[in-house]
C-alpha cells in the first residue's frame, strides 16, 4: 500500500533530525542516576525519614538496573536489582504499623523479586500483600489515585502468583473506575490491564496476548509522547506491569513472551535527558534505541520450560545471558 503524504513527511522529518549517539545518552543517564544514588548511599537525614530514604535508594538502584541492561551489562543489571531489593527490605523494616507505606514497599519488593527470579522472596511479599487486605484503609493518607490503581493491580498479581483467585469484586470495579477517569496527568493508567489479569487467571492465552498487547501499545505510545508520564524516561525502557503479568503467567504455565515479540520489541527515539543544559547536544537531537519492553533477562526464570528444569529456574540471581538476547538496548543506526 502506498504511503500517504503525511507518512512520507514524517519519514523525511525523522531522516533530517539530528542524531544523538546512543552510548553518549546512556552514559549521561547512568552518570546522573549514580549521582542521585550517591545521595541515598550516605548518612541518613533526620530521624523518621528511614522509610522514604531507603525507598528512594531502591528506586535509584532499579533505574540503574534498567540502564545497565540497556548498555548490555547483564551482570551489573542483576546486581543493581539485588541492591534494589535489599534497599526495599530496609525500608520495610522501618515501617511502623499496617499503613499504606508497608503495602507500597511490599509490592516494590515483590516486583523486584520476580525480576530477579527469586521465588522465595516473591512468595514472601505476595503473602504480605494479601495479608494486608482488609487491614489497611483504601482511602488513607497515602492512597492517591495512582496508589489505588497499583494496589488493585498488585493485590490481583499476588493472588495469582500464590495460585488463588483475586477478589474481582474489588479489583475489577476499582481498575475500571480509574481507567474511566483517565486524564493527561494519569498516563500510567493502562487500558488492557483488567482484561489481562482476568485472562491470566483463566489460563486464556489468546485473550491474555490481546490485552497485554494493548498495554504494550499504550506504553510505547506514551514513550513517544512529548511531556507524557513516560516521555523518554529511562525506567520506561521496560513495561513493569506487563513484565510482571508475563512472569506470573509463566509460573501458571502460560508461555506469553514469544507471542508478544511484535508488540514488546520496538524502536524508541529518546529525547536527551537535561538537553537544555547540555550545549554539546544539537537542538532536536534524539538517540535511537531498539528495546524489548519484556526483557528476557528478567523473565527467564518463569518461562514454563525453565521451571521444569530447577537448575535453570534459579539462574536469575546467578548467571547472565549475552546482551544480545537479554533484551533492552541496542543502538539503531538505520
Amino acid at each position: 500500500m502506498a504511503e500517504s503524504g503525511a507518512a512520507k513527511g514524517r519519514k523525511v522529518k525523522r531522516q533530517l533530525q539530528p542524531q544523538l549517539p546512543l552510548q553518549d545518552e546512556l552514559d549521561y543517564r547512568l552518570s546522573c542516576t549514580l549521582d542521585r544514588l550517591a545521595i541515598f548511599q550516605g548518612e541518613l537525614g533526620e530521624a523518621g525519614s528511614e522509610v522514604t530514604f531507603f525507598l528512594a535508594r531502591s528506586s535509584c538502584h532499579q533505574s540503574v538496573a534498567v540502564l545497565r541492561l540497556a548498555r548490555g551489562e547483564a551482570d551489573e543489571a542483576l546486581q543493581a536489582l539485588r541492591e534494589a531489593l535489599q534497599a526495599a527490605e530496609l525500608s520495610i523494616s522501618h515501617v511502623q504499623g499496617l499503613g499504606e507505606r508497608l503495602f507500597q514497599n511490599s509490592y516494590r519488593a515483590f516486583a523486584i523479586a520476580l525480576m530477579l527470579g527469586d521465588a522465595g522472596k516473591a512468595d514472601e511479599y505476595a503473602r504480605v500483600i494479601c495479608g494486608l487486605r482488609g487491614q489497611v484503609a483504601h482511602d488513607d493518607l497515602y492512597n492517591s489515585v495512582e496508589q489505588s490503581y497499583l494496589r488493585a493491580a498488585y493485590e490481583a498479581l499476588a493472588d495469582l502468583w500464590l495460585g488463588q483467585p483475586p477478589q474481582w469484586s474489588y479489583v475489577r470495579p476499582c481498575l475500571d473506575r480509574l481507567l474511566a477517569r483517565k486524564r493527561s496527568h494519569q498516563l500510567w493508567l493502562m487500558p488492557g490491564l483488567p482484561e489481562a489479569l482476568e485472562a491470566v487467571a483463566a489460563g486464556a492465552t489468546q485473550a491474555a496476548v490481546v490485552a497485554l498487547g494493548q498495554m504494550l501499545d499504550e506504553h510505547h505510545r506514551q514513550m513517544a509522547t512529548y511531556n507524557s508520564y513516560l516521555d523518554s524516561a529511562s525506567e520506561a525502557l521496560i513495561c513493569p506491569l506487563a513484565l510482571l503479568l508475563v512472569a506470573v503467567a509463566g509460573r501458571r504455565g502460560l508461555e506469553l513472551k514469544p507471542l508478544l515479540a511484535e508488540r514488546s520489541q520496538r524502536r524508541v527515539l529518546l529525547r536527551p535527558l537535561d538537553g537544555r543544559h547540555r550545549p554539546e547536544v544539537p537542538a532536536g537531537a534524539k538517540a535511537a534505541i531498539d528495546v524489548d519492553y519484556l526483557p528476557e533477562l528478567f523473565l527467564r526464570a518463569w518461562r514454563p520450560a525453565a521451571q521444569d528444569r530447577p537448575e535453570d529456574a534459579n539462574r536469575g540471581t546467578e548467571q547472565t545471558e549475552s546482551p544480545t538476547t537479554s533484551g533492552v538496548g541496542s543502538s539503531v543506526s538505520r
